[in-house]
């Protein structure tokens, strides 16, 4: 067993290569972000959004929950790694024929004549998926996420390269296609360079069933999951148009941006960290108490930013065209706070084997986005972001309440101890906003790229304030202390 001076090293180096990565990541799709929203039409991102709703459901079955399985197994041999990839293989097959089947009447539910053309050129990415997935589970396995981080950032701005190029060239919702395809290829390559496994034929099977044993249970919960999450894509775009679905993507996706690129991306290590030391209950809650208190502080001040200035954050990055999406983006932010506590109490679940448990919750969820999406619809977008946000709100209790009935007794104090930080600097963040955005309403339209800036700087000044304060305020504080320590790590190695 991995020994807790190794493990937490470790994650610590994994974390900040992550938190990098993921930064970096978030600038350039940013950057990305506006770029494609001031070329393209909204209705060009909803045939797209249309079509990844479908396509990011095939891709997950695909993996049908094996890395995890990987990841968490005590040890893994040659022939289950070469099995496990020949597996997902033929899936991503049986996936591609279905979209060649069903495309066509896919396409009567929506009003564009390019859906059927993007969802099969999308189908190229399902047949790479495996590589990239094997190896990368390789690489995450061996906590080697230094590699995974390069190989990533590297990925990022090839995309973005292909993707702002053809749309320069008019190929409108292609050249998202493109990119994805182009990306695809390269992080095959990469990933695959870089691990000294390969598989081969013939397949010995022996191990496969252990492995997918524990996979089946977690892919179920990841496809109910994945499935409430892409619902509303589906659903938008058939019930208010593809134009609507675009501004309503666009808020959606921004509001999701830094849980998706921080927390998102720290989900493989923090499952992996937790799957190791799953039979000791005392350390697992410590270090989850430490990852729930960095990846809040993380996030939070992000979707402050979001509440306080959606009308400018949406005029300067994407213009006036885009404005439809202020308002939804403003609840979609609130509404991702508690996503941030639900998706990492899933982590530790998934990491304790309570995946079964987590089936009727997820089902849940798939459930109210759908009625959330439908009810809500009758007052257009506004409506269907506010049940979203019910939804995460919902969730999150839901999660806290199956983990404190488990063996873990996850109990709200343990969540307040962790989320204490962020939600203190947060209250004391969210006055400054409001005490700036009153003193400069007489004289700056909440429009303008001025605003935008004074009043980003004002929270994620007076948000880090109020974390370093509180590090001197509470020194016995374990969580806030260890997280404080890592960032200042983190800067010192950024600025040396």
């Amino acid at each position: 067993m991995t020994s807790g001076y190794d493990l937490g090293k470790k994650m610590r180096t994994g974390a900040l290569w992550i938190y990098f990565q993921g930064g970096l990541s978030s600038i350039v799709q940013f950057a990305t972000g506006i770029i494609l929203a001031r070329i393209l039409e909204p209705s060009d991102f909803g045939v797209f959004y249309a079509v990844v709703a479908f396509t990011s459901l095939l891709l997950l079955q695909t993996q049908f929950g094996i890395p995890e399985s990987l990841i968490r197994a005590k040890s893994v041999t040659p022939a289950q790694w070469n099995s496990a990839f020949w597996f997902m293989q033929c899936i991503a097959i049986i996936c591609v024929m279905l979209i060649v089947g069903v495309s066509g009447w896919l396409q009567g539910f929506y009003d564009d004549d390019r859906f059927t053309l993007i969802i099969w050129l999308m189908s190229v990415t399902i047949l790479l998926a495996p590589i990239s997935t094997i190896f990368g589970t390789w690489l995450r396995r061996d906590m080697d996420y230094k590699s995974v981080s390069r190989i990533t950032i590297i990925i990022g701005l090839i995309s973005v390269a292909v993707s702002i190029a053809c749309a320069l060239l008019g190929f409108g919702p292609f050249s998202m296609v493109m990119a994805g395809i182009v990306s695809g290829t390269v992080s095959a390559i990469m990933f695959a360079r870089k691990v000294p496994w390969h598989p081969s034929l013939p397949v010995n099977t022996d191990g496969l069933g252990s492995i997918l044993s524990y996979s089946w249970r977690l892919h179920l919960n990841s496809s109910l999951h994945l499935s409430s999450t892409k619902v509303d894509n589906m659903l938008v775009g058939s019930l208010v148009g593809i134009s609507h679905l675009g501004i309503y993507n666009r808020a959606l996706s921004s509001a999701q941006m830094p849980v998706s690129e921080i927390i998102g991306r720290l989900y493989q290590l923090l499952f992996s960290g937790l799957s190791r030391i799953q039979d000791d209950l005392e350390h697992t809650i410590r270090m989850y108490t430490k990852l729930l208190c960095a990846m809040s502080a993380a996030v939070f001040p992000f979707l402050l930013v979001f509440v306080f200035t959606a009308e400018g954050f949406i005029n300067v990055l994407y213009g006036e065209k885009w404005l439809a999406a202020a308002l939804p983006l403003k609840i979609l932010a609130i509404g991702s706070m508690p996503s941030v506590i639900a998706i990492t109490m899933g982590s530790l679940a998934d990491a304790q084997n309570l995946v079964s448990k987590e089936t009727p919750i997820q089902v849940f969820n798939l459930l109210f986005t759908v009625v959330a999406v439908w009810i809500g619809s009758s007052w257009g977008l506004i409506g269907i972001a506010v049940g979203i946000a019910l939804k995460s709100t919902l969730l999150m209790i839901l999660m806290q309440l199956m983990l404190s009935r488990s063996h873990m007794k996850l109990s709200w104090n343990i969540l307040v101890n962790g989320l204490f930080p962020a939600a203190v600097a947060s209250a004391v963040a969210s006055l400054f906003a409001y005490a700036a955005q009153n003193l400069l309403s007489p004289d700056f339209e909440a429009t303008s790229f001025l605003f935008l800036c004074i009043m980003t700087a004002v929270i994620f000044i007076s948000f880090g304030a109020t974390i370093l304060t509180l590090s001197k305020l509470l020194p016995n504080h374990t969580a806030l202390i260890a997280n404080v320590a890592m960032f200042r790590e983190l800067v010192s190695k950024l600025f040396k």
